[in-house]
């Protein structure tokens, strides 16, 4: 569907216009302030409703604006008065009027109709999102899941890097023993010595008690011979205990305590190191379980992408090089971004038009930023696709343009690209 005619009055800076473009490209140009990009506002607010129009949609000093768009098959007609009241009636060619008028204008307006190099202008992420909506492209499932298994692989690799630098900075020991020396047993070992020791200085203590004995004898011996016989058999009986005492400490044998104490003393140390051994090697193997789980994560990214590649894949495109990849659209396997204006340009708009399948009409503004390639691209594709493209350039004279509007009327026309003139 495409637009036969444009009437428009009172609209914003117009007086009264009437267009009828019969080319797939028509310029409507002017100086600034002439109104020629009131002419495009009339048409995005007649079609698109009273939310695309500005607070004062009624030129100044007027009471009421009225635009019409004829269509192949409907005629929209909208007003606005100035009191910020708007009405809108669509009927077919036949006068067949529609109940809900403005709800049948957005199945056939698109998205892009008023603003197709609007696409342009969007950051890569939201040029996707548009792109994968109208070609029915879902992979928010997938999306998500991979989202989700990229920030656990990133945590998991957080607490993998956390733990490889505490297992860098924990100390090894190759002088240690496999296993923890028992400081107990030492202990035990130590207190049966030190009973022993104690037991030894008690023989010992008996030993010089019967010492001291026989040698208070002896000598009461020399003093008092008169009792000669009751020492001499006292002195025997001393004899006796001392050779008792004397068999029982010759057997006696010392326990070095010191070595023990050295060994206890060694122990700790010996056990610290074992210690920090076994912590080193716990610490190693979380950190390859952690690495095993990254990369299961990695594995898994790597699925979703593939399954997300194939989904893509399976799409057909408005235009051919055209995909979607994790850093917005690409266009022959370069962001789309980074090509050359033409080529957004021709992508953008083929967008625009297979947003817009129903309606073949776009608006297109500030085509001045636009040279002579980027305009020969826009009417190429508007020839491509059977539609049409209105744009508004600054012209100082109806030589650059196709319709010249001066102080709010058409006051020209120019030899359309075709070889016509556009009807006015």
């Amino acid at each position: 569907m495409k637009m036969i005619r444009l009437t428009a009055e009172n609209v914003k800076r117009l007086k009264a216009v009437r267009i009828e473009p019969r080319d797939a490209t028509t310029v409507i140009g002017g100086k600034n302030g002439a109104g020629k990009t009131s002419v495009l506002d009339a048409i995005e607010m007649a079609l698109a409703g009273k939310s695309h129009a500005p607070a004062q949609p009624v030129r100044r000093g007027q009471e009421k604006a009225t635009i019409v768009v004829e269509l192949d098959d409907l005629i929209v007609k909208r007003t606005f008065s100035a009191d910020g009241k708007s009405a809108l009636t669509v009927e077919s060619k036949a006068g067949a009027k529609y109940p809900s008028p403005q709800a049948m204008l957005d199945k056939l307006v698109g998205n892009l109709s008023f603003d197709p190099l609007a696409f342009m202008r969007m950051k890569p992420k939201e040029q996707a999102e548009t792109l994968r909506r109208l070609v029915g492209l879902d992979t928010s499932d997938l999306d998500a899941k991979r989202e989700k298994a990229y920030a656990d692989r990133t945590k998991v690799n957080a607490q993998a890097d956390a733990a490889k630098a505490q297992l860098d900075a924990m100390p090894s020991y190759n002088d240690a023993p496999s296993q923890p020396i028992d400081v107990s047993g030492l202990m035990e070992e130590y207190k049966a010595g030190h009973a022993t020791n104690k037991a030894n200085a008690e023989v010992r203590d008996t030993q010089a008690k019967w010492l001291r004995f026989v040698e208070q004898k002896a000598e009461r011996l020399k003093i008092a011979e008169a009792a000669l016989e009751s020492a001499k058999k006292e002195a025997k009986e001393a004899l006796d205990g001392l050779a008792i005492a004397n068999e029982a400490a010759d057997g006696l044998e010392e326990v070095d305590l010191y070595e023990i104490n050295k060994e206890i003393a060694e122990a700790g140390e010996t056990n610290l190191k074992v210690k920090a051994n076994a912590d080193r090697l716990a610490k190693g193997a979380s950190l390859a379980a952690l690495a095993a789980q990254s990369a299961k994560l990695t594995a898994e990214i790597k699925t979703i992408d593939a399954d997300r590649s194939a989904r893509i894949a399976a799409v057909e495109f408005p235009v051919d090089g055209l995909a979607i990849g994790d850093d917005g659209v690409m266009f022959n396997d370069i962001p789309l971004v980074q090509c050359a204006t033409s080529e957004q340009l021709r992508v953008s708009t083929s967008i625009g038009f297979a947003d817009n399948p129903e309606l073949r009409l776009m608006l297109i503004r500030d085509a001045s930023l636009l040279d002579s390639d980027g305009r020969a691209a826009l009417n190429e594709m508007a020839i491509k696709f059977d539609s049409q493209i209105l744009m508004e350039s600054v012209c100082e004279d109806a030589s650059g343009c196709h319709v010249f509007i001066e102080d709010g009327e058409v006051k020209e026309s120019a030899v359309s690209d075709s070889g016509r003139r556009v009807e006015l």
